[in-house]
């Protein structure tokens, strides 16, 4: 009998150690297929831009498209805020890390936000865009927040806009005095919530804190929501069961259990559970069923905080309902709906065919963001 238990355990056991190798050989593949799409779309921008002048001080030629090609930024990483996780990245323009009268900040700052799982580097138009900001003197900053990476389940879309608020802070500090915040997938749900906070603070908190996000509010040029799309909308097997689980739940802080979420899956409480794929939920900002009221509530912080653009993906794979395989035109009347929804100085467009992250259309995702940033005056025309 013991024998046979033995038996079964070891069986169990490299059961799950093949599953394990599986994943990752799975894993491995996904990377090398990445690395070398990423090899091949680094060699493409780099001959449509190998007439750049990218050479600052007799910086060697040769090392800027070795810097390209690797995906590489220079900057500056620091801390923002007491936690591990608060640590901000500094772009500078090449040679500009050696540059030590330069200043750490320049007056003007756009800030990136990711989505579930992002963190610095969380997107595959990053360099291109640092690149084209540097010609305005403008720096792209990303932030780590509490929630990056796997932390996601943890933590709130309240604390994301903390960690936000927090980063501007310390960019203030340091010399800035002018923001423009990109927030891509959940990261446009972040800027909603930072909107809602600010108008909040701005009406009902202390006089200090009133006068702080007035003071923000004014700073805040303008935002860009690339790919918002509704989790609600997408919902896998493993997140209507964690979400069935959740709502039965008593406790909010109570972690879903890993036989319902999948071994692999990151931590989750029913809380965050509920916020995501529950209608109305916290994060339920842009599903197509809400109605225009439910919207326009949603996204009136925003809309009154600063400028909101929403830039869609035509191809994004991980919109779900009608959005689904409707293409271009049944994105582009979503962001319209939107961006009319927002506010009166909201607008939105579409990236045609591009993926959720646009990584088959880097080129035209910055210059959609570029052109808003024009509109609001946070950088120059050309």
């Amino acid at each position: 009998m013991s024998v046979s238990i033995g038996l079964s355990v070891s069986l169990v056991t490299l059961g799950l150690w093949s599953v394990h190798l599986h994943r990752r050989l799975a894993l491995l593949a996904r990377l090398l297929v990445s690395a070398r799409e990423a090899a091949r779309d680094a060699a493409r921008d780099d001959d449509e831009h190998s007439g750049d002048d990218v050479s600052l001080g007799g910086e060697d030629t040769n090392h800027q498209k070795f810097v390209s090609h690797l995906r590489l930024m220079s900057g500056h990483l620091l801390r923002y805020g007491p936690c591990e996780e608060h640590a901000m990245f500094i772009s500078v323009s090449p040679g500009g890390e050696q540059n030590h009268n330069a200043q750490l900040v320049p007056q003007h700052c756009a800030i990136w936000i990711g989505g579930l799982t992002d963190g610095i580097l969380g997107a595959p138009y990053l360099q291109h865009l640092s690149r084209q900001l540097h010609r305005h003197n403008c720096a792209l900053v990303q932030i780590n927040m509490r929630s990056s990476y796997r932390q996601y389940g943890l933590h709130t879309l309240r604390d994301d806009a903390e960690d936000i608020y927090r980063a501007m802070k310390k960019l203030l500090e340091l010399g800035a005095e002018k923001f423009f915040l990109i927030g891509h997938s959940t990261g446009c749900q972040d800027l909603c919530k930072l909107g809602d906070a600010l108008v909040y603070l701005r009406g009902s908190g202390t006089e200090t804190e009133k006068v702080a996000a007035t003071d923000m509010m004014a700073r805040w040029s303008g935002a860009v929501l690339q790919a918002p799309v509704s989790d609600r909308e997408d919902l896998s097997a493993e997140s209507l069961s964690a979400l069935s689980y959740a709502e039965k739940s008593d406790d909010d802080d109570e972690f879903i259990p890993v036989r319902i979420l999948g071994v692999g899956h990151p931590p989750m409480t029913c809380r965050r559970a509920k916020a995501l794929w529950s209608r109305n939920g916290d994060d339920d900002y842009f599903s197509t069923d809400l109605t225009d009221d439910e919207l326009a509530r949603r996204l009136s912080g925003i809309g009154e905080a600063t400028c909101a653009h929403f830039l869609l993906s035509g191809g994004d794979e991980y919109a779900g309902g009608p959005l689904k395989g409707g293409g271009d035109g049944a994105h582009a009347s979503h962001g319209a709906r939107l961006a009319r929804l927002c506010g009166k100085d909201a607008s939105s467009s579409v990236v045609s065919g591009a993926l959720h992250s646009c990584s088959n259309r880097v080129e035209a995702c910055v210059e959609s963001i570029l052109q808003h940033m024009r509109v609001v005056g946070f950088v120059a025309s050309p």
